[in-house]
């Protein structure tokens, strides 16, 4: 048989043809511009820009077109930005292989396999290159690499690609070509971000039909006055253009990336791995956990903690036939455990036709030769391997908390072995810091529902302990263990209780998880999961223990925060500014703010939406609601107060004290910004602003708009000058004004909590 490579050969091929892995093709930034520039957000820009340069305004084209460049290339460099901040964070999620290294076999991570090592594969393996088959046979899944689900049995001189899902069996096999020379060469797939829409997403298209609903209001509004005025509708199309502009959320996927990333980054500094972005912002609307119990509250160590032979044969023999079951190559905690115990006579039984463990039959067999006799032999779970009629709990002294096995010799039970698996040092701490959040944890199990109730008592879990045949007609949220679940059945807890309206996060560490870790609104894979379950869920825990959970909550709800702070504050100012151009054009039949202020507006406001991302926030840990109309009430707030004293100070300078239309414009335009960076302030707590101050860049980029603002309008760029004086006067009063609105703001929310 080959007995693979020596530790130096391997040292020498890795370094001649470099790691197993495939790197990532880099996206050209001009490739990612021109993207920016070829979607329906811009063409609705562009097409305003179309309307510009027929009607010959040089000037405005030119600011449209810086607009939409600065959108294109800002939101191309955020995501240059964010691929650079997930890079790394990747390469860690890589799945170990069982390699034959010096004649041993030894666990290394897939990036390290060279040609011609020698691996093995088994149910629930990923092949990690291309491999050539020379012992046993496998079933294996293939789609990953051809999209066909079915399964294909494969043997001895038959090769398999690279990213292959092993099924069931076992087999030895040799590496053919690893890396970029790999028929595949896509072992990164298992770490490839998937760009799936969250439900910040799905919020956004709600802000957008919010706005456009306005918008389309406001348009009506025009056109009767003004043919009211008999005056042509075609001058209005630049105004209707710049209506669509403002209203735009250009730089909301850009924020979003740059929020997310940020926190993926701090996440991996902590050891956990987010491999789809959304799962962070989703993470702060979770109510509800599900714990696979075995490896994730327990220690995933388990041991034999007691033993009943029912048979006449020693003790000792019991142990060998049980210990010849196991794979020693890749052993399973339940093979770890029956491997620890004692054994002096190992070396006294034969193995023929050894057939491993298998999720699908539930137990491992073989033919075992002992004393000059034959004995068929199972090991695997009692109701699997003796029917289910064997009354296993009778047997033993003491109550049973883990899982129980059973060896059949010749069909008939010959011992009985009980596994205890340690609670986690963190777990209990873990669940009453998620019940204190109001987060519901349930615990999942196939244990029988009496041990189930002994562990769920111990973590001081509420609820019922029920068996998964018993959760029609419960209400889902008094259900505090669900037992004696099969491992197909997690992925149907999973959809019930989301059929229920939860918003579901999952834990778990087998193949068999996989499907409810993909399934789940959050998919958590624990530090020891396999690499199937790494692949499907969302986020992967490096490291043993359950508190990091904390942390991926913590900063879902910083994001959370930072987009409630943008979503806020964008109805608020675009509907501030909306309103003000078309009462200002209806009152008057002038525009209270030049075109070309207005495109500033909008650049100077993304600048400031894209280092929202950092802010400082207060996390609540609680379960967020996306409650769209709460979000238009708190916005609405700070439209009618802006938008009404807005009017007051237009009608003032127009009919007041006649002040000439350019003068007007400069001056409205400062109010409209710098009403907008005192609610970008307001809108990032629900307490007074000046108590919780934001991050440096926050303040640096808000402070900054205002001061080029008052300097563009002292100065006359861009805008008609005004003096000095008026530009600080303006400031200090829409200043003062903030503490009366955020004033209401804090009312409204205290009422908000007390309904």
């Amino acid at each position: 048989m080959n007995q693979g490579l020596s530790s130096k050969v391997a040292a020498q091929r890795l370094a001649t043809d470099g790691p197993n892995e495939v790197k990532m093709n880099k996206t050209n930034l001009w490739t990612l511009i021109g993207r920016r520039l070829w979607e329906p957000t811009a063409w609705i820009i562009e097409g305003a820009l179309v309307i510009e340069l027929i009607a010959g305004n040089m000037l405005q084209a030119g600011f449209i077109v810086a607009l939409l460049f600065f959108a294109a290339i800002n939101g191309a460099l955020q995501n240059q930005r964010a691929v650079r901040a997930l890079a790394p964070l990747t390469k860690q999620v890589v799945p170990d292989v069982s390699v034959l290294r010096d004649r041993q076999w030894k666990m290394i991570p897939a990036r390290l396999l060279v040609r011609d090592d020698v691996i093995n594969l088994r149910s629930g393996n990923l092949v990690p290159a291309d491999v050539q088959i020379i012992d046993g046979m496998i079933t294996t899944n293939e789609s990953l690499i051809t999209g066909e689900s079915e399964a294909i049995q494969r043997s001895v001189g038959m090769t398999l690609m690279a990213g292959t899902q092993v099924e069931r069996g076992v087999a030895t096999a040799i590496v053919l070509r690893t890396g970029a020379a790999s028929q595949v060469g896509k072992i990164t797939q298992l770490v490839t971000t998937s760009h799936a829409p969250g439900r910040l997403q799905h919020l956004l298209q709600r802000i957008i039909n919010l706005l456009a609903a306005v918008d389309a209001v406001l348009v009506v509004v025009l056109a009767g006055a003004a043919l009211m005025r008999h005056e042509p509708l075609l001058n209005l199309l630049p105004l209707i253009g710049v209506l669509f502009i403002a209203t735009i959320p250009i730089a909301m996927p850009s924020s979003f990336s740059v929020a997310n990333s940020l926190e993926a980054r701090k996440l991996s500094d902590e050891r956990i791995i987010v491999r789809e972005l959304n799962g962070i912002q989703t993470a702060a609307t979770v109510d509800t956990v599900l714990f696979d119990k075995t490896g994730t509250l327990t220690t995933n160590k388990p041991v034999i903690d007691q033993m009943v032979n029912l048979s006449d044969y020693p003790d000792k023999i019991i142990i060998a036939f049980a210990q010849a079951l196991t794979d020693w190559r890749q052993p399973s905690r339940v093979d770890q455990a029956l491997q620890n115990l004692s054994n002096p006579v190992k070396d006294e039984v034969t193995i023929k036709d050894y057939q491993e463990f298998s999720t699908l039959t539930g137990y491992s067999a073989a033919t075992i030769m002992w004393n000059h006799h034959q004995y068929n032999v199972q090991l695997g779970a009692p109701r699997i391997v003796h029917n289910g009629s064997y009354l296993v709990t009778m047997k033993f002294k003491r109550p049973v908390v883990g899982q129980v096995i059973v060896l059949t010799i010749n069909n008939r039970p010959a011992a009985l072995f009980a596994l205890d698996d340690q609670l986690r040092s963190d777990a209990q701490e873990t669940i009453n810091r998620l019940i204190a959040n109001k987060i519901h944890p349930v615990m999942v199990t196939g244990d029988s529902i009496q041990a189930a109730r002994i562990v769920a008592k111990k973590l001081g879990i509420p609820g019922r302990v029920i068996t998964g045949n018993e959760l029609a007609g419960i209400k889902l949220s008094d259900v505090g263990c669900v037992a004696e679940v099969l491992p197909e059945g997690k992925l149907a807890l999973v959809q019930q209780f989301q059929a229920a309206r939860h918003v579901v996060a999952m834990t778990g560490d087998g193949v068999n998880d996989a499907p409810a870790l993909k399934r789940a609104d959050v998919g958590i894979a624990m530090y020891n999961a396999s690499a199937v379950a790494k692949r499907t869920a969302k986020v992967t825990m490096l490291d043993a223990g359950l508190l990091p959970l904390l942390r991926l909550f913590a900063s879902g709800h910083r994001v959370y925060q930072r987009m409630m702070t943008w979503t806020i504050t964008k109805l608020a100012r675009t509907a501030e500014l909306t309103v003000i151009l078309t009462l200002g054009y209806v009152i008057a039949g002038i525009l209270p703010v030049s075109l070309n202020a207005i495109i500033m507006l909008a650049i100077l406001n993304d600048v400031v939406t894209m280092v929202l991302g950092t802010d400082r926030v207060q996390v609540t840990f609680q379960p967020e609601k996306w409650n769209f109309k709460r979000l238009t009430l708190i916005a609405g707030l700070f439209t009618v107060f802006w938008t009404t004293l807005g009017l007051g100070l237009f009608s003032w300078l127009y009919y007041g004290v006649y002040v000439q239309p350019t003068t007007i414009e400069t001056v409205m335009y400062l109010y409209l910004m710098f009403t907008a960076m005192d609610t970008i302030w307001m809108t990032r707590t629900t307490g007074l602003f000046w108590k919780e101050i934001p991050s440096a860049a926050v303040i640096y980029t808000t402070l900054g708009n205002c001061l080029l603002s008052f300097v563009f309008a002292v100065g006359g760029v861009v805008l008609a000058p005004v003096p000095w004086q008026v530009g600080v006067i303006i400031f200090g009063g829409c200043l003062l004004l903030s503490f009366i609105v955020d004033g209401l703001k804090v009312m409204f929310y205290r009422r908000e909590i007390k309904n």
